[in-house]
């Protein structure tokens, strides 16, 4: 496995977190490894039968948005 620092952007949020990659999963075309970094900051609903996922921001959002411009 290897591990890469990524941004993940949301729209009005913004998460940073260290990620893992691997070539064995590449034949599958997908994968998904542990729950810190992301899950921990939102709400994320699976509707497997329906191939839908449902990912909530918080209102506003707590997580390393970008500085306010100043005027």
């Amino acid at each position: 496995m290897y591990y890469w620092k990524v941004t993940i952007d949301l729209g009005p949020a913004q998460i940073e977190t260290l990620a893992g990659f691997t070539e064995d999963m590449n034949s599958k075309g997908h994968g998904l490894f542990g729950q810190h970094g992301f899950f921990d900051h939102f709400k994320v609903q699976f509707d497997l039968p329906s191939r839908l996922f449902w990912i909530e921001i918080p209102d506003p959002p707590q997580i390393n948005l970008p500085p306010t411009p100043t005027p």
